[in-house]
């Protein structure tokens, strides 16, 4: 094994445990109004902006075929929405964990 490889081993053994535990992990689904799971939705974890209003987008991911995502973060956030279409849905304040679930409609006609 070359020097390079046997530094890089250490200090990921070193290092990747103190790394991971800082991390935040979030999982589940986005479902529709009738409990549907939504392939292919938008699901994005936002932050607390330093501006006056509004969110800094933090990490971004789409669900699978069965409407589920996985976000892993360094940094908990704020809120978890979800997109697809016109359909919205949010989830505040964005708790880590798995099993959450995120349910979007569509918006009321005018």
């Amino acid at each position: 094994m070359s020097e390079i490889r046997k530094a890089m081993k250490r200090f990921l053994c070193l290092w990747m445990p103190v790394a991971l535990a800082g991390c935040a992990s979030y999982s589940g689904a986005v479902v529709d109004t009738n409990g549907n799971p939504v392939p292919g939705a938008d699901v994005t974890l936002m932050t607390p902006s330093s501006k006056k209003y509004g969110f800094d987008v933090f990490k971004k991911t789409t669900t699978d075929s069965h409407g589920k995502f996985v976000l892993e973060s360094f940094q908990e956030g704020e809120l978890l929405t979800a997109k697809k279409g016109e359909a919205f849905g949010r989830l505040e304040p964005a708790t880590a964990g798995d099993h959450l679930v995120i349910q979007i409609q569509d918006k009321p006609r005018k």
